[in-house]
C-alpha cells in the first residue's frame, strides 16, 4: 500500500512539473467542456492536462502583508481580491483504447500545491488529491450502455459557487462506483466511499470513521430550460473508530433553470443529520444522532453579449446546535475596451453561535485583463485590485482582525487566475 501511494505521489508531482508550463495553452469557458490541452494523442493512447492556478502579491494600507477577511465561523469568504496564498492544482488524464468506439481505460491524477503567506511563500504544502482509474463505455448494449466503473481517490461531482469558492455539494473520497448509467431523462450514479478525506495520503494513513454510500441522479432534463439533480448520501460508523453517532446522512436536491433574468438560476436545498449534519463529504464523529443541519443556496449567472457578466449568490445555513450562517453577494463585470474589464465584488456574511453575532462586509474594485474571452468563467484573468472590509466588534476574535487596528481594513494587490 505504501509503495502504491509513493508511485501515485510521484505521478502527481510529475503532473505538476509538466503542466504548470501549459497554463496559457487553453481556456475553460465554464460550460462543462474543460477544453483540456492535449499533450500527446496517438491511435490508442492520449494524454490530456487540466488544472487551476492562482497567485499574486498584496499588502494592506498602513503597512504589512495582506491579511484576508473571513468570519471565524463562516465556511467561505468572498474571494475577489481576498485570497492570501498561491494555489496550483495540476492534473493529467491518460486514456488507453480506441476512443472512436468500444471500451477505454482512463487514469486520472491531480496534485495540489499551496504556498503562503502572500508575498513570502515560505510555507508550502503538497497533496495528491486525485488518483483513480475508470473503465468507460464497457458495454454498448443493455441498461449499462455508456456507463463507467471507477475506483480510487476522486473529486466526486462537486458543485460550488465561484465568487466565494464554496463547494456546498462535494462527495470527495476514496471508493468505488459506477456512474453515467442512463436513467429516465438523466443519469444514475452509485458509489461506495471507504474513506472521505481531501487527499490520498490522509485516506491511506488516517482514514475516516464513517463509510458512505451514495446514490445520485444527474442531468435530469425536465425540459430545455429546467434541469434537476439530487443525491442521497448515507453514512455508517466503522467498528474500529470511536464515534458518538452511529451514522447519518445528507440529502441534496438542485434545480437549474435557464432564461431567468437573462441567465441561469440554480436553487439548492440540503438536509444533513447525525454525522452528516456538516453537509460536506467529511463527517462529524462527535455529533449526536439527533443533530441536524439545513442549507439553502441560490446562485444566478448571466453573460450578456461581450459587455457584461455577473454571478450572484445567497446562502442560509442553520444547525440544530445553534450555529447559523447567512451570506449575500455578487460580482458584476463590465467590459471597458477590448479585453480590459472592470469588476466589482460586494458581499456580506453574518454568523451566529451561542448568542454571539458576527458581521463582515467586504467590497473589491478590480481591473481585469481577460485575453481568454469576456464571459464570467473565461480565463486567464490578470487583476489589479483594492479590497475594503468592515466588521463588528464581536467578530474581532483573532484571525484577520488581529492584523488591523479597528473594525475595518483595506488591502491592495495583483493576482493572476487561470484554469485549463
Amino acid at each position: 500500500m505504501a509503495e502504491g501511494f509513493a508511485m501515485s505521489r510521484v505521478l502527481g508531482v510529475a503532473a505538476a512539473l509538466s503542466l504548470v508550463a501549459q497554463v496559457g495553452l487553453a481556456q475553460d469557458g465554464g460550460s462543462g467542456d474543460p477544453g483540456w490541452p492535449v499533450i500527446y494523442e496517438g491511435e490508442t493512447f492520449k494524454i490530456e492536462s487540466f488544472g487551476y492556478l492562482r497567485s499574486g502579491v498584496g499588502a494592506r494600507f498602513g503597512g504589512g502583508g495582506q491579511r484576508c477577511f473571513q468570519l471565524p465561523d463562516a465556511p467561505a469568504k468572498y474571494r475577489l481580491g481576498n485570497e492570501c496564498e498561491t494555489y496550483i492544482e495540476p492534473g493529467l488524464t491518460l486514456t488507453f483504447g480506441d476512443r472512436s468506439g468500444g471500451p477505454t481505460v482512463e487514469a486520472h491524477f491531480r496534485a495540489a500545491f499551496n504556498g503562503g503567506p502572500l508575498n513570502d511563500y515560505d510555507d508550502w504544502d503538497s497533496f495528491l488529491v486525485e488518483s483513480w482509474l475508470a473503465l468507460d463505455n464497457f458495454t454498448e448494449t443493455g441498461a449499462l450502455a455508456g456507463a463507467r466503473v471507477w475506483a480510487g481517490q476522486r473529486f466526486y461531482y462537486r458543485q460550488d459557487t465561484h465568487i466565494h469558492d464554496f463547494y456546498y455539494w462535494n462527495a470527495t473520497g476514496l471508493g468505488v462506483g459506477i456512474d453515467q448509467i442512463p436513467f429516465g431523462k438523466g443519469e444514475l450514479s452509485l458509489a461506495l466511499f471507504e474513506h472521505s478525506t481531501y487527499d490520498v495520503e490522509t485516506a491511506l494513513d488516517e482514514g475516516s470513521p464513517y463509510r458512505r454510500i451514495e446514490a445520485r441522479i444527474e442531468s435530469w432534463e425536465v425540459n430545455e430550460d429546467l434541469t434537476l439533480r439530487g443525491a442521497l448520501d448515507l453514512r455508517f460508523a466503522k467498528d474500529e473508530y470511536t464515534t458518538r453517532a452511529d451514522g447519518g446522512g445528507l440529502l441534496s436536491v438542485e434545480a437549474e433553470r435557464g432564461g431567468v433574468l437573462g441567465g441561469s438560476l440554480s436553487l439548492t436545498g440540503q438536509l444533513g443529520w447525525g454525522a452528516g449534519h456538516t453537509m460536506f463529504y467529511f463527517s462529524d464523529a462527535d455529533a449526536r444522532d439527533e443533530e441536524v443541519g439545513a442549507r439553502l443556496i441560490a446562485t444566478h449567472l448571466v453573460n450578456l453579449d461581450r459587455d457584461f457578466s455577473m454571478q450572484s449568490t445567497a446562502v442560509a445555513e442553520l444547525q440544530s446546535h445553534g450555529r447559523e450562517w447567512y451570506s449575500l453577494g455578487a460580482r458584476p463585470i463590465w467590459r471597458i475596451a477590448g479585453d480590459l474589464h472592470f469588476a466589482l465584488e460586494a458581499g456580506i456574511d453574518v454568523t451566529s453561535d451561542d448568542g454571539d453575532t458576527d458581521v463582515l462586509g467586504k467590497a473589491t474594485l478590480a481591473l481585469e485583463w481577460k485575453p481568454g474571452g469576456p464571459d464570467f468563467f473565461d480565463r486567464p484573468s490578470f487583476r489589479a485590485y483594492v479590497t475594503h472590509a468592515d466588521w463588528n466588534a464581536e467578530a474581532d476574535r483573532g484571525g484577520f482582525a488581529s492584523a488591523y487596528d479597528h473594525t475595518r481594513g483595506t488591502t491592495y494587490g495583483l493576482q493572476v487566475e487561470h484554469w485549463w
